[in-house]
C-alpha cells in the first residue's frame, strides 16, 4: 500500500507524485494507492489562486506548465493499474477534486465538502 499526505495542489507536490506514482505502478509490493488529505481537507484547492495571481504578474508560463503537471498526473491516475482510494474529509476543491474523481473508490465523511469554483461561487 502507497499513501500520499495533500493539502493543497503546488508543484513540487504534483511532480513528487508524478514521481511515487511511477514507482508504485512498477513495484510489485504495491497493491493499492491510497489519498489521503493531511489536516482539516483533503485538498483544498489554492491552486487556481496561486495560478491567475501569477499569470496577472505575467508569469503565464508558470500556470501552462502546472496545470500540465496536474493533468498529466489526472490521466495517470485515472490509468494506474493499482486500486487508487482517496479518503476524503473536509474541504475538497480545485486539484483536489480532480485527483479524487480519478479514483476507483472514494471513501467521503460527514464533513466532506466537495466545491469548484465554477460551481459554488
Amino acid at each position: 500500500m502507497a499513501s500520499r499526505f495533500l493539502s493543497h495542489p503546488e508543484p513540487n507536490q504534483i511532480s513528487q507524485i508524478l514521481r511515487n506514482l511511477e514507482v508504485y505502478e512498477k513495484d510489485p509490493i504495491v497493491k493499492l494507492l491510497i489519498l489521503k488529505g493531511q489536516g482539516k481537507t483533503f485538498c483544498a484547492g489554492g491552486d487556481v489562486v496561486g495560478m491567475v495571481l501569477s499569470i496577472n504578474e505575467g508569469h503565464w508560463s508558470f500556470g501552462a506548465s502546472f496545470y500540465k503537471k496536474q493533468l498529466t498526473l489526472d490521466y495517470l491516475l485515472a490509468t494506474s493499474t493499482k486500486p487508487l482510494v482517496s479518503l476524503i474529509n473536509g474541504i475538497i476543491m480545485g486539484g483536489g477534486a480532480g485527483l479524487s474523481m480519478n479514483s476507483m473508490f472514494r471513501v467521503v465523511t460527514e464533513n466532506t465538502q466537495f466545491k469548484l469554483s465554477c460551481l459554488n461561487p
